[in-house]
């Protein structure tokens, strides 16, 4: 199985676009800042101010969390309103592998 690693520096910052309450649950919508667009993939990870997160949704110019109640109630996400900004890492195993095949890409070309 494997484990989120969470590096505890910020890539960018991304702006809080919606909020739903879904039963017991809750949704935050995100906007996708260009420069870490091709790190954030759907059922792939993400950290949103220090909160290790699944991507639930990821749409061309947006992506979204599903958030449960006690994450929403423990962490600061309670706290967030439409337009926040929160602090975005992506998932390193994704840095990893693009500079592991770009690496290949390159030898290849020669």
């Amino acid at each position: 199985m494997y484990k989120r690693q969470v590096q505890g520096h910020v890539d960018t910052t991304a702006t809080v676009t919606g909020i739903e309450r879904v039963g017991d649950d809750w949704f935050f919508e995100f906007d996708l800042p260009e420069s870490i667009a091709k790190y954030v993939v759907q059922k792939g990870s993400v950290c949103l101010d220090g909160i290790s997160l699944t991507v639930a949704d990821r749409r061309e110019n947006d992506f979204s969390v599903a958030v449960v109640p006690t994450t929403y109630e423990v962490t600061t996400l309670s706290e967030k309103s439409a337009g926040d900004p929160v602090h975005v890492e992506v998932d390193v195993v994704a840095k990893y592998v693009e500079n592991m095949v770009s690496g290949y890409a390159d030898a290849l070309a020669r």
